[in-house]
């Protein structure tokens, strides 16, 4: 079983990450998708929403796709979270549930794909997985020397970004075109990224 995992915070998750996941079970043959909420991210800021926000919002973005699973395999890990130690843990849970596969399919954007040499146990860690690396609007990636581990390129620009979304909630502007069904509804019932005025 070819299986992708696709960890982030989800802060919130939009339909970029819906097009990413389904473009990349599609173009590599993936039997499905990991979705991985990560607790406290080890090279970004943390989270704006709560952990079991967005693992909700993320059963929620995910619920039409039989494909993509989400998983809160992060919960309960010691912080902070790093790649290495969470895909360790995931890989004992494929085991104990005897599920067979031959190698992990790690998502990621490219600004991330950039700075794989900082990762923890990054040499260990690509030993393990292939990287598919998503196209952000203005990188060039023809440039293979910037991307220090072999990997294949998903051809999509998708400009959208979770930041932008909480920017537009904070400003009152509306979300529903950037987000899966049932996203925007969650956010404004359970108040977040909000600020008084809206």
């Amino acid at each position: 079983m070819r299986i992708g995992v696709f960890g982030g915070s989800f802060d919130p998750p939009h339909i970029g990450h819906i097009i990413f996941s389904i473009d990349a079970q599609e173009q590599f043959n993936l039997k499905k998708i990991i979705w991985i909420v990560t607790k406290i991210p080890s090279h970004k800021e943390q989270a704006k929403a709560d952990y079991n926000s967005r693992l909700k919002m993320c059963e929620i973005a995910t619920s039409p796709f039989q494909s993509i699973e989400v998983s809160d395999i992060e919960r309960n890990l010691s912080e902070p979270n790093y790649t290495f130690n969470t895909l360790c843990k995931l890989k004992n849970v494929l085991d104990r549930d005897k599920i067979n596969y031959k190698k992990l399919f790690l998502l990621i954007g490219e600004d991330q794909a950039k700075t794989l040499n900082d990762w923890y146990k990054i040499e260990k860690l690509s030993k393990t997985v292939h990287f598919i690396v998503m196209k952000r609007k203005g990188e060039e990636s023809n440039n293979i020397e910037e991307i220090p581990f072999e990997c294949d390129y998903i051809d999509r620009y998708i400009d959208v970004s979770s930041s932008e979304l909480r920017d537009r909630v904070k400003d009152c502007a509306d979300i529903k075109m950037f987000v899966p069904n049932g996203i925007a509804e969650f956010i404004d019932r359970e108040n977040l990224y909000r600020n008084d005025n809206c």
